[in-house]
């Protein structure tokens, strides 16, 4: 509930007191799934969630482990890497394949100095191979500093921005994807970096969500080693808007929400 009140400074004054535009949210972003990996054992991913799954779907031919050397809350977070007995990592969350609604995808990631890491978007995925579409690929090169997004679609691989990052550091990463609108939103760090049209203006699978995958990449000749934490995914929630000046009436109702 919020209430307005006018008091005049001068006595018998007359008063005048508009109020328009009110704005009442919850907050934008209600974490429906959020992960902080403290509740895995360290060592491999293999096999301790069924919301993170190799790519292709099968255990032991990837090196995705849980780590303490690094971790933005508590002490645990997964770790992407070339290193191991399989000399890659690929892992793979699925995000509901939605074809409609707001959506933000957020976590935090780390990048030694002198390493390369990745991470991209679906449209859509399947552990089959068959129709796997790319929205964007960060590539994050911790040699020059410097991260590269591109877009995913084979037919449109051109990049979408570039910027500076410090690495050996926690960043944190959001993606608010309009479905309805059909736009993107990358924010680096609680700042703006690109906005674009999520589909390109290509047709079908182009306007879904479907993946979040996190891959040992080539990034130039550097080893592959990006750490991953706080992912969160999950609903953004449109504020409540009010244009009509204040009658006699309560508003009970925001402009295109149910009363």
């Amino acid at each position: 509930q919020i209430g307005f009140y006018a008091e005049s400074t001068v006595s018998n004054e007359d008063i005048d007191f508009f109020v328009d535009n009110v704005r009442i949210s919850d907050p934008t972003f209600n974490p429906l799934t959020c992960d902080d990996f403290e509740s895995y054992n360290t060592g491999a991913m293999a096999g301790q969630s069924t919301d993170w799954l190799p790519w292709g779907g099968a255990f032991g031919t990837e090196d995705t482990e849980i780590s303490t050397a690094q971790a933005h809350g508590g002490s645990h977070s997964m770790h992407v890497h070339d290193s191991g007995t399989n000399g890659a990592s690929d892992i793979v969350r699925g995000l509901g394949d939605f074809a409609g609604g707001t959506h933000e995808v957020s976590f935090f990631f780390y990048v030694p100095a002198n390493h390369g890491g990745y991470f991209n978007l679906m449209h859509f995925y399947d552990a089959s191979g068959i129709g796997n579409t790319w929205a964007i690929e960060m590539y994050l090169n911790g040699q020059t500093g410097q991260a590269d997004m591109l877009r995913g679609s084979a037919s449109l691989n051109d990049t979408l921005t570039s910027f500076p990052f410090p690495t050996d550091t926690w960043h944190e990463a959001q993606f608010i994807v309009d479905l309805d609108a059909d736009s993107a939103d990358f924010v680096l760090n609680g700042t703006s970096m690109h906005q674009w049209q999520w589909s390109a203006g290509l047709p079908g699978v182009y306007g879904s969500l479907g993946a979040f995958n996190v891959y040992s990449a080539p990034i130039d000749t550097l080893p592959a080693s990006i750490y991953i934490d706080d992912f969160c995914t999950g609903a953004v929630n449109a504020p409540c808007v009010v244009t009509t000046q204040p009658t006699t009436s309560d508003v009970t109702a925001c402009e295109g929400l149910p009363a």
